[in-house]
């Protein structure tokens, strides 16, 4: 199978075996990252106390649903200013999703950023919609082809944990 620019590979029966390389899908992957962002975006803006929310904060919630982060290291990680995250980070504190902590035990000075309990409501409220949005994509998949996608979902994260 092979793709071109701007089109989409062929679609393949669930009864043929088609050797499928690594790049093919990958790009197939990548053709639909833009799609999928913007409907799991949709999905997201439509939960409650998320009026106004953008972009940057919805994914500043979703690192620290992993973990706390200092601040340099969440900017670095998001690849954005020092000065944008402190803006960014301010919004979502005055709305109450996360807190300041200061002094960590090898570092007094240090400033960390957590999810607050509203904000881990929040961020599970976000999930559930995220999840219901790709759900519904799925909807007139049959179970062969949800358990492929699970397959090669668990693999690309296997990439990741080893990458």
């Amino acid at each position: 199978m092979s793709t071109n620019a701007g089109s989409h590979p062929p679609v393949q029966h669930a009864t043929a075996r088609v050797e499928v390389t690594g790049e093919e899908a990958a790009a197939l992957f990548i053709d639909l990252m833009p799609r999928l962002t913007r409907t799991v975006i949709a999905g997201m803006h439509g939960a409650p106390h998320t009026a106004g929310m953008t972009i940057a904060q919805f994914k500043i919630l979703g690192r620290l649903s992993e973990r706390d982060h200092r601040c340099g290291e969440l900017a670095e990680a998001l690849e954005v200013g020092g000065a944008t995250l402190t803006v960014t980070a301010d919004t979502l504190e005055r709305r109450g999703l996360i807190e300041r902590a200061r002094g960590l035990p090898d570092d007094r000075r240090a400033v960390v950023l957590r999810l607050t309990p509203a904000g881990q409501a929040l961020y599970r409220a976000l999930k559930a919609r995220a999840v219901a949005s790709i759900g519904a994509l799925l909807a007139d998949s049959d179970a062969a082809e949800r358990e492929a996608l699970v397959t090669g979902l668990e693999a690309l994260r296997r990439g990741l944990e080893s990458a």
